[in-house]
């Protein structure tokens, strides 16, 4: 029974040592668009519906096709761009990822010009 005691004291100690470095503990970070981690505005158009042959469905238009988020903007923004785009897509919504994709468009320039 004492060594109950003896555990109880040291798991508490440990429990009020301070924590370890920033450095220490670094925590991987999926990511943006990595298989289930959804964070992307297109996600919010497409569902998932099978993460290993990266199958997607369209929830404006039901189409299913085989794709990411990049897909998934240029068939709800209408581009042509490797996939075909999306007949049911309501204006507004075609507007939001035609900028979303200029705005893409422009950061690669200067990343590119910048090399």
């Amino acid at each position: 029974m004492a060594s109950t005691s003896n555990v109880g004291a040291s798991s508490a100690a440990t429990v009020n040592e301070a924590p370890p470095s920033a450095s220490a503990a670094r925590v991987r970070v999926p990511p943006k668009n990595s298989a289930g981690n959804k964070t992307d505005p297109a996600w919010e158009y497409a569902t998932s519906i099978d993460i290993k042959t990266r199958k997607v469905k369209c929830k404006v238009c039901d189409w299913e096709f085989t794709g990411n988020a990049f897909r998934i903007k240029h068939h709800l923004a209408g581009t042509n761009s490797n996939v075909r785009p999306c007949p049911n897509c309501p204006p507004e919504i075609r507007k939001k990822f035609l900028v979303i994709i200029d705005g893409l468009q422009e950061k690669e320039k200067e990343r590119v010009k910048g090399s």
